[in-house]
């Protein structure tokens, strides 16, 4: 048996303990708490069945007795690993036409346990992971640590924006390039930006998440402080909105030049009214607006190494640690809106 946190309902975390049943299974170091799961735990995304929250997940392989199961890197017990949360079934038709939207897709973190009688461990929340078959693992360097890898997850969702922008435009043709949002997702994307050699400005109200991106080696002069700066009109040619809010869309068409590009990175809650703006700009503009849900499983390599090369000090973004023991401050941070992430690191089994 060994201890899991599951979701039982809008609000409510449980400490319970669950089997392992799987054939291959993870041992968790570290799992990162996302924007997301504060959604969920909130519910502002709908009500759902029992599930193990948690999808931010780096591990250690620790049995493998059927690894032809297993995608991504060819892996071997005691290699430590970033786990890939989705897992499509590649039969339903958008799966065959579109080779994504899967009709049938279970993502770790997310979807509910098949049997609610029958906990399974199915998300990162836990000191251990049964992996599915089909699931995507990759191998991380030793250079990389912990505290590092576990943004790979939201990095590899923010490679995919920038790959949104280069369906409409080369990176060349982009001047300035505005991330609305400085937590952990809108760091990361500006993180991803830089990379790619976007000339990036990271953009938030709060005073406090810009402190901390301040603090992992952002430059003063690339950071916006939306409560002192009101008019960022047509000033930049990529606009990506991570806020969570949904009322910062309408800011995000406003920064947009003209001919510019506008991602909207699902971060924010379809409960979460939109600001009403003058949809006439995005025809006046001539604007691309691409939205963003998944995370591509091939972004994960790229994701890796720009978490390693990257100068950013990604981990000074994290703000507070748990253990699974700490199942009430774990509930509070998950129901706050505290800037920082933080992170999960289950009790030793050893």
């Amino acid at each position: 048996m060994t201890t899991a946190l599951i979701m039982t309902g809008t609000g409510t975390v449980v400490a319970s303990e669950i089997e392992s049943r799987g054939e291959n299974v993870l041992e968790i170091l570290q799992t990162g708490i996302c924007g997301t799961d504060r959604h969920l735990y909130q519910g502002k995304l709908g009500e759902s069945e029992p599930f193990v929250l948690g999808h931010e997940v780096v591990g250690i392989i620790r049995k493998l007795d059927n690894p032809k199961t297993l995608l991504g890197d060819r892996v071997e017990v005691g290699d430590r690993v970033i786990l890939a949360p989705g897992i499509n079934c590649g039969l339903c038709n958008n799966c065959i036409l579109k080779k994504a939207f899967c009709e049938n897709r279970f993502v770790y973190g997310f979807t509910p346990f098949s049997d609610s009688k029958h906990p399974e461990l199915n998300g990162g929340f836990a000191q251990f992971l049964d992996l599915k078959p089909g699931s995507k693992v990759f191998k991380v360097k030793e250079a990389i640590e912990d505290d590092r890898a576990i943004f790979t997850e939201i990095i590899a969702c923010a490679v995919g924006a920038v790959e949104k922008i280069t369906e409409v435009k080369q990176l060349s043709q982009i001047g300035k390039c505005l991330i609305l949002g400085a937590g952990a997702a809108g760091y990361s994307n500006f993180v991803t930006a830089e990379h790619y050699g976007l000339h990036a400005s990271l953009a938030d109200i709060n005073p406090e998440a810009l402190r901390l991106a301040e603090k992992t080696g952002v430059s003063r002069e690339k950071l916006i402080n939306l409560a002192e700066t009101q008019d960022l009109s047509e000033q930049f040619d990529a606009v990506i909105d991570c806020t969570g809010h949904g009322e910062a869309f309408a800011k995000a068409i406003q920064a947009a030049a003209k001919g510019g590009v506008v991602i909207e990175f699902g971060a924010f809650a379809p409960t979460q009214p939109v600001k009403a703006f003058d949809f006439w700009e995005i025809c006046r503009k001539e604007l691309t607006v691409r939205g963003l849900s998944e995370t591509l499983d091939r972004n994960f390599p790229m994701a890796l190494r720009i978490v390693e090369a990257t100068p950013y000090r990604l981990e000074q973004l994290l703000t507070k640690s748990f253990s699974l023991a700490d199942s009430q401050a774990i509930e509070q941070f998950l129901a706050s809106a505290e800037a920082g992430k933080g992170k999960i690191v289950p009790l030793s089994t050893t």
